[in-house]
Protein backbone atom coordinates (compact mmCIF):
# COMPACT_ATOMS: atom_id res chain seq x y z
CA UNK A 1 0.00 0.00 0.00
CA UNK A 2 2.81 2.38 0.87
CA UNK A 3 4.88 1.78 -1.86
CA UNK A 4 7.83 0.13 -3.10
CA UNK A 5 10.77 1.93 -1.24
CA UNK A 6 13.71 2.95 -3.25
CA UNK A 7 16.93 4.37 -1.59
CA UNK A 8 19.45 6.69 -4.09
CA UNK A 9 22.83 6.96 -3.26
CA UNK A 10 25.58 9.20 -4.58
CA UNK A 11 29.38 9.49 -3.92
CA UNK A 12 30.86 12.27 -2.35
CA UNK A 13 34.48 11.80 -2.18
CA UNK A 14 34.00 8.43 -1.61
CA UNK A 15 31.60 8.21 0.99
CA UNK A 16 28.56 6.72 0.25
CA UNK A 17 25.10 8.57 1.60
CA UNK A 18 21.12 8.76 0.65
CA UNK A 19 20.15 11.48 -1.74
CA UNK A 20 17.74 13.58 0.39
CA UNK A 21 15.16 13.34 -2.73
CA UNK A 22 14.50 9.35 -2.11
CA UNK A 23 12.96 10.27 1.08
CA UNK A 24 9.58 9.91 0.76
CA UNK A 25 6.54 11.03 2.80
CA UNK A 26 4.74 8.22 2.80
CA UNK A 27 7.88 6.73 4.86
CA UNK A 28 7.22 9.41 7.18
CA UNK A 29 3.63 8.91 7.08
CA UNK A 30 4.37 5.33 8.24
CA UNK A 31 6.99 6.03 10.91
CA UNK A 32 4.62 8.64 12.34
CA UNK A 33 2.12 5.95 12.83
CA UNK A 34 4.31 3.91 14.17
CA UNK A 35 4.94 6.71 16.71
CA UNK A 36 1.44 7.50 17.17
CA UNK A 37 0.22 3.89 17.87
CA UNK A 38 3.07 3.51 20.64
CA UNK A 39 2.20 6.75 22.17
CA UNK A 40 -1.90 5.57 22.71
CA UNK A 41 -0.37 2.32 23.81
CA UNK A 42 1.63 3.99 26.64
CA UNK A 43 -1.62 5.83 27.57
CA UNK A 44 -3.50 2.70 27.20
CA UNK A 45 -1.60 1.11 29.53
CA UNK A 46 -1.01 4.14 31.94
CA UNK A 47 -4.56 4.96 32.80
CA UNK A 48 -5.77 0.90 32.13
CA UNK A 49 -4.02 -0.01 35.47
CA UNK A 50 -6.27 1.84 38.04
CA UNK A 51 -5.22 0.32 41.75
CA UNK A 52 -2.00 -0.61 40.39
CA UNK A 53 -1.00 2.81 39.47
CA UNK A 54 -2.72 4.40 42.72
CA UNK A 55 -0.72 2.90 44.71
CA UNK A 56 2.45 2.69 42.68
CA UNK A 57 2.90 6.67 41.69
CA UNK A 58 0.79 9.92 42.62
CA UNK A 59 -1.32 11.80 40.27
CA UNK A 60 1.66 14.26 40.24
CA UNK A 61 4.15 11.51 38.69
CA UNK A 62 1.39 10.28 36.14
CA UNK A 63 0.48 13.58 34.58
CA UNK A 64 4.89 14.52 34.50
CA UNK A 65 5.34 11.10 32.89
CA UNK A 66 2.36 11.50 29.95
CA UNK A 67 3.48 15.27 29.64
CA UNK A 68 6.96 14.07 29.13
CA UNK A 69 5.90 11.38 26.60
CA UNK A 70 3.80 13.72 24.64
CA UNK A 71 7.24 16.10 24.58
CA UNK A 72 9.41 13.26 23.37
CA UNK A 73 7.16 12.43 20.82
CA UNK A 74 6.85 15.51 19.40
CA UNK A 75 10.73 15.88 19.46
CA UNK A 76 10.94 12.58 17.25
CA UNK A 77 8.28 13.87 14.76
CA UNK A 78 8.98 17.04 13.82
CA UNK A 79 12.49 16.43 12.57
CA UNK A 80 11.41 14.01 10.34
CA UNK A 81 8.68 16.13 8.88
CA UNK A 82 11.39 19.35 8.24
CA UNK A 83 14.89 17.01 7.75
CA UNK A 84 13.88 16.11 3.92
CA UNK A 85 12.42 19.67 3.20
CA UNK A 86 15.22 21.38 4.81
CA UNK A 87 17.56 18.79 3.00
CA UNK A 88 16.11 19.64 -0.37
CA UNK A 89 15.46 22.87 -0.19
CA UNK A 90 19.35 23.73 0.99
CA UNK A 91 21.23 20.85 -0.74
CA UNK A 92 24.27 18.92 0.23
CA UNK A 93 26.78 21.65 0.26
CA UNK A 94 24.08 24.09 2.77
CA UNK A 95 23.34 20.89 5.21
CA UNK A 96 27.12 20.10 5.31
CA UNK A 97 28.41 23.86 6.84
CA UNK A 98 25.36 23.46 9.02
CA UNK A 99 25.70 20.67 10.54
CA UNK A 100 29.50 21.59 10.81
CA UNK A 101 28.88 25.04 12.50
CA UNK A 102 26.46 22.70 15.07
CA UNK A 103 28.73 20.65 15.86
CA UNK A 104 31.75 22.79 17.05
CA UNK A 105 28.93 25.31 19.24
CA UNK A 106 28.06 22.06 21.23
CA UNK A 107 31.50 21.63 22.71
CA UNK A 108 31.27 25.47 23.74
CA UNK A 109 27.30 24.74 24.89
CA UNK A 110 28.94 21.39 26.86
CA UNK A 111 31.52 23.95 28.72
CA UNK A 112 28.82 26.73 29.46
CA UNK A 113 26.04 23.77 31.44
CA UNK A 114 29.26 22.41 32.57
CA UNK A 115 26.62 19.54 34.06
CA UNK A 116 24.58 22.16 35.91
CA UNK A 117 21.14 20.97 34.66
CA UNK A 118 20.84 18.06 36.71
CA UNK A 119 22.92 19.70 39.36
CA UNK A 120 20.75 22.89 39.75
CA UNK A 121 17.73 19.96 39.34
CA UNK A 122 18.12 18.23 42.04
CA UNK A 123 19.54 21.35 44.86
CA UNK A 124 16.12 22.81 43.73
CA UNK A 125 14.19 19.50 43.90
CA UNK A 126 15.88 19.22 47.95
CA UNK A 127 14.70 22.46 49.15
CA UNK A 128 11.94 23.00 47.25
CA UNK A 129 9.32 23.23 50.05
CA UNK A 130 11.76 26.09 51.54
CA UNK A 131 11.14 29.11 49.60
CA UNK A 132 14.51 30.93 51.16
CA UNK A 133 16.61 27.99 50.53
CA UNK A 134 14.96 27.62 46.95
CA UNK A 135 15.25 31.44 45.91
CA UNK A 136 19.35 30.86 47.10
CA UNK A 137 19.92 27.79 45.02
CA UNK A 138 17.93 29.86 42.03
CA UNK A 139 20.21 32.64 42.23
CA UNK A 140 23.32 30.64 42.94
CA UNK A 141 23.13 28.45 39.86
CA UNK A 142 21.46 30.57 37.57
CA UNK A 143 24.84 32.92 38.07
CA UNK A 144 26.96 30.61 37.38
CA UNK A 145 25.42 29.67 34.42
CA UNK A 146 25.43 33.17 33.11
CA UNK A 147 29.47 32.70 33.90
CA UNK A 148 30.21 29.46 32.72
CA UNK A 149 27.95 30.89 29.36
CA UNK A 150 30.09 34.02 29.17
CA UNK A 151 33.36 32.41 29.24
CA UNK A 152 32.19 29.58 26.79
CA UNK A 153 31.19 32.32 24.05
CA UNK A 154 34.35 34.28 24.99
CA UNK A 155 35.80 30.97 23.97
CA UNK A 156 34.10 30.49 21.24
CA UNK A 157 34.77 33.58 19.67
CA UNK A 158 38.86 33.14 20.39
CA UNK A 159 38.27 29.66 17.79
CA UNK A 160 36.42 31.72 15.18
CA UNK A 161 39.08 34.67 14.41
CA UNK A 162 41.58 31.95 15.65
CA UNK A 163 40.11 29.26 12.71
CA UNK A 164 39.42 32.20 10.17
CA UNK A 165 35.76 31.24 10.50
CA UNK A 166 33.47 34.40 11.06
CA UNK A 167 30.56 34.47 9.37
CA UNK A 168 27.05 34.81 9.72
CA UNK A 169 25.88 31.04 10.08
CA UNK A 170 28.81 30.76 12.98
CA UNK A 171 27.05 34.31 14.46
CA UNK A 172 23.91 32.40 14.48
CA UNK A 173 24.62 29.25 16.08
CA UNK A 174 26.53 31.17 18.70
CA UNK A 175 22.89 32.28 19.99
CA UNK A 176 23.03 28.43 21.62
CA UNK A 177 25.63 29.71 24.26
CA UNK A 178 23.83 32.15 25.04
CA UNK A 179 20.53 30.46 25.38
CA UNK A 180 22.56 28.08 28.05
CA UNK A 181 22.71 31.28 30.50
CA UNK A 182 18.92 31.92 30.49
CA UNK A 183 17.33 28.54 30.11
CA UNK A 184 15.58 27.75 33.38
CA UNK A 185 14.57 24.27 32.61
CA UNK A 186 16.35 22.79 35.03
CA UNK A 187 14.39 24.90 38.07
CA UNK A 188 10.95 23.66 36.21
CA UNK A 189 12.14 20.09 36.95
CA UNK A 190 13.14 21.03 39.87
CA UNK A 191 9.97 21.43 41.46
CA UNK A 192 8.57 19.41 38.99
CA UNK A 193 6.55 21.72 36.91
CA UNK A 194 6.64 20.12 33.65
CA UNK A 195 3.58 21.72 32.34
CA UNK A 196 6.02 25.04 31.90
CA UNK A 197 8.61 22.97 30.47
CA UNK A 198 6.39 21.01 27.92
CA UNK A 199 4.24 23.95 27.16
CA UNK A 200 7.01 26.32 26.31
CA UNK A 201 9.20 23.37 24.10
CA UNK A 202 5.51 22.82 22.00
CA UNK A 203 5.13 25.99 21.35
CA UNK A 204 8.44 26.82 20.14
CA UNK A 205 8.46 23.25 18.13
CA UNK A 206 5.31 24.18 16.35
CA UNK A 207 6.61 27.88 15.69
CA UNK A 208 9.70 26.63 14.11
CA UNK A 209 7.71 24.41 12.46
CA UNK A 210 5.42 27.17 10.75
CA UNK A 211 8.36 28.89 9.70
CA UNK A 212 9.85 26.59 7.62
CA UNK A 213 7.48 26.32 5.36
Amino acid sequence: VMGKITVETCEIEGLKIIHPESITYSNIALIVLMCVGWFSGCLNYLFSQGSIMTKMVTDSVRKNYVLNTILQVVLIIIPMITTPYVSRMLGVDNVGRYSYSVAMVTYFVLVATLGTSSYGQRKIAYVRDNMDKLSQEFWNVFLFRITTSFLALIFYIFYLFISNSINALNIIVSLNIINVAFDTTWFFQGIENFRSVVSRNLFIKLLNLFTIF
